[in-house]
Formats: C-alpha cells, sequence, structure tokens
C-alpha cells in the first residue's frame, strides 16, 4: 500500500517504521519542510519525507497523527478526500494529556464530521504505540472501528501486514466511544476474550 502519513512525532514516526518494515511505501509529512525529516528516515528506504500539500496525490491512504489541536487546521488543509481512507490515530487530550470534552462524541465522530469526504476507520491509539515496533508478530490484538465495510478490510490487512491482530470494535459511534481516551478498550493491550467480554457487555447497555 501507499500511505501517506500526516505528522512526524512520535507516533507517525513509529507507525511509518512499522508500516515500512511491513513492506509498504510511506510518505510522511510535517508541518515544516520535508527536508527536516531529511536523516530521521534514512535507513529505510521506503519512508519518504514530502510537503504536506502532496501527501493527498501520492498516497491511497491517509492517516491523521498530530495533536488533537491541530486536527481541525490539518483537515481544513487537506481539503477534499475524495472516498480515501482516512486512518485518525488522534487522542482528544490537551498539552496535559488532560481529556478535552467533545460533548459526548467519540473523538473519531467528530473528525468524520470534520472530513465527511473520507472513509475514516479508528486505529493505532489504544496502547503504547512503540508496541507497534517492539511486538510485531507477537499476536497482539489492535483496535479498530468504522462505518465503512471496505475502508475496514483495508485497515484490517494493513494491521495484519504489520504483525498485529485486528480486531474490529464496531462503528465510530459504538466502537469509537469504546477506543476513546478513558474508553473501556484504551489504555492497554487487550486479549480477545477480554475484548469480547467488554463488547458484548457495552452492546447490552444500548439494548
Amino acid at each position: 500500500m501507499k500511505i501517506g502519513i500526516i505528522g512526524a512525532g512520535t507516533v507517525g514516526s513509529v507507525l511509518a517504521r512499522s508500516m515500512a518494515m511491513s513492506g509498504h511505501e510511506v510518505y510522511i509529512a510535517n508541518s515544516r519542510d520535508p527536508g527536516t525529516l531529511s536523516g530521521v528516515f534514512s535507513e529505510f528506504e521506503t519512508v519518504h519525507p514530502v510537503w504536506k500539500d502532496d501527501l493527498k496525490s501520492v498516497s491511497e491512504i491517509l492517516v491523521l497523527a498530530v495533536r488533537w489541536k491541530d486536527t481541525g487546521k490539518v483537515l481544513e488543509e487537506l481539503g477534499d478526500m475524495g472516498g480515501r481512507i482516512l486512518i485518525d490515530v488522534t487522542n482528544n487530550v490537551d498539552e496535559s494529556f488532560d481529556l478535552i470534552d467533545l460533548g459526548g462524541k467519540p473523538s473519531s465522530m467528530v473528525i468524520q464530521e470534520l472530513v465527511p469526504s473520507a472513509r475514516v476507520v479508528k486505529a493505532f491509539n489504544t496502547f503504547k504505540i512503540s508496541r507497534y515496533l517492539d511486538d510485531r508478530g507477537k499476536g497482539i490484538i489492535s483496535f479498530l472501528a468504522g462505518d465503512d465495510g471496505q475502508a475496514l478490510e483495508t485497515v484490517s490487512n494493513l494491521v495484519t501486514s504489520m504483525g498485529f491482530i485486528p480486531y474490529i470494535t464496531g462503528s465510530l459511534s459504538f466502537g469509537g466511544r469504546l477506543m476513546n481516551v478513558k474508553g473501556r478498550l484504551a489504555g492497554k493491550a487487550r486479549s480477545k476474550d477480554e475484548a469480547d467480554s467488554i463488547v458484548r457487555e457495552e452492546a447490552a447497555k444500548e439494548t
């Protein structure tokens, strides 16, 4: 896959490396000149620093890996996504890692509202990001949520290629809430039995 990552901080950099190690072509941009990243990924021939404005033209899938306070501006600058998949890795926290109230909405629903021309999938946000480099191939579950079946299948294949087991938690409103900061699936890795139990319990509350 050709994957574009918006944000070259810790989260974006780890995902770029893990995806490149999995055989994907990765394009990554920060808020500055791509030259500022020239030496950061020198060991990976398939990680290419680019201008942010060029990400859509070179990528099949985009990954949003920026601070919450920057999401609105970044998505506005991206413009029409033309139905592309947008993987939302953000968490709605401030600089002190305190939760930002979104009026009861999961953060990915807010992202989807900000960019309705994208197919948003929530992923890669529920445990320490470094595990996507350190724990590849160890049978760890990686949660996903989304409203588009084809997008979920595509991102599931990506997760599998990275050495993790995809687990679809449900829609952005349901699964996204469980994966959100302080949600029941957030904060640490879970076994399939634990995840199944949590999803069943939460689904029962909505019937």
